[in-house]
């Protein structure tokens, strides 16, 4: 008897072990070991197009989508001036709201002051209406109404050429309209001329005094359209952060948001099923001491290869502001599982190694 135990005392070893992890709750942890590395949650990015216009990009790097986007079109022709506020380039941090930059047009500016004048020369021919009219001014009218007509002619010749420009597809829309509206303007011009000769030539009529005020509500309208567009052209910043480097000579500026910093990480597709929302992350930054927390908020459904490996990108967010944390870096993170009986992780490794 002590012979047969000794030939097979290996069996019954393994035996024992193999009863032992069947019937005994051993267990392994099961947690998903990668690298991850974080990112600011949005980015904007002011630049220039190959076309001349002036663009902002809002991009949510959590989700890869662009939360906003606006293009300012300048007119062929028009000397833009783009200056960064000074007041920014010393500040380590930038506020929501904060002014980036301001473009100057040089059209605006002269379209403008032509409207305002225009607007000064109304009110003054209203009051001359509403207060009587000397007999000899009515030659110098006359004066006034031959020259509108002349501007007139002028720019309506100006406005067919860009008609064609514009047909042509050579200019902007926004050209176009700015010409057509300035046409307007002139002809306006002539019947205010028109309307001031006959008024001086046979007294104030009510329909005349009305016809003058329609036309100041008219270039009212326009000079509040184009202040509307001068302040449209004040760039603040739509988020809070921190400027980054750029080297490309079409970017002029680039924000980061530093709020609320997300990570990045790789995992294989093999464990992605154990992969969930809401699943926690301990973080660990090589050479600092502690770990930081987060959870997982995004899983992708893209897959990509990575040194012959397929992965699947997941994003997490951080619980809580850590000064460890900066982004660009580089972390080692462990998704956490339940830990599996030492039995279910044993069927399903030999599962695998005998189906290669």
């Amino acid at each position: 008897m002590t012979d047969f135990l000794k030939r097979n005392s290996l069996w019954f070893f393994l035996v024992f072990v193999a009863l032992a992890v069947y019937f005994l709750p051993i267990t392994i942890p099961s947690d998903i070991k990668s690298l991850g590395k974080v990112y600011s949650p949005k980015q904007y990015i002011l630049y220039t197009a190959n076309d001349g216009q002036v663009r902002e990009s809002l991009i949510n790097l959590a989700t890869g989508m662009h939360e906003g986007f606006s293009a300012r079109e300048m007119e062929r022709g028009d000397d833009i001036r783009l200056r960064v506020n000074p007041d920014i380039s010393n500040k380590e941090f930038i506020s929501k709201h904060d002014t980036l930059a301001h473009i100057f047009s040089f059209v605006t500016a002269v379209k403008l002051n032509s409207l305002k004048s225009e607007l000064e020369v109304i009110n003054a021919l209203l009051a001359a209406e509403l207060s009587g009219n000397k007999a000899e001014d009515i030659e110098l009218a006359k004066k006034r109404r031959e020259y509108a007509r002349m501007d007139a002619e002028i720019q309506e010749k100006a406005y067919r050429r860009q008609k064609y420009l514009y047909e042509n597809e050579v200019i902007a829309d926004q050209e176009f309209e700015d010409q057509g509206r300035l046409t307007e303007l002139k002809k306006i011009q002539v019947a205010i001329r028109e309307a001031e000769l006959q008024s001086l030539a046979s007294g104030a009529k009510p329909e005349q005094i009305n016809f003058i005020k329609a036309q100041i509500r008219k270039v009212k309208a326009d000079i509040a359209d184009l202040e509307l567009k001068s302040s449209n052209q004040t760039i603040t910043s739509p988020i809070n952060g921190i400027f980054c480097n750029t080297f490309s000579p079409d970017t002029i500026l680039v924000i980061k948001d530093i709020d609320e910093l997300i990570i990045k990480i790789p995992v294989e597709v093999k464990d992605i099923q154990n992969v969930f929302i809401g699943q926690r992350i301990i973080c660990k930054v090589d050479g600092r001491k502690g770990n930081v927390e987060a959870e997982v908020t995004h899983i992708s459904k893209n897959v990509s290869v990575i040194s012959s490996r397929q992965i699947v990108m997941v994003t997490g967010r951080f619980l809580q502001e850590n000064p460890k944390i900066m982004p660009a870096i580089v972390v080692r993170v462990k998704l956490e599982r339940d830990p599996v009986l030492l039995r279910d992780f044993l069927v399903k490794w030999f599962a695998v190694f005998f189906s290669r």
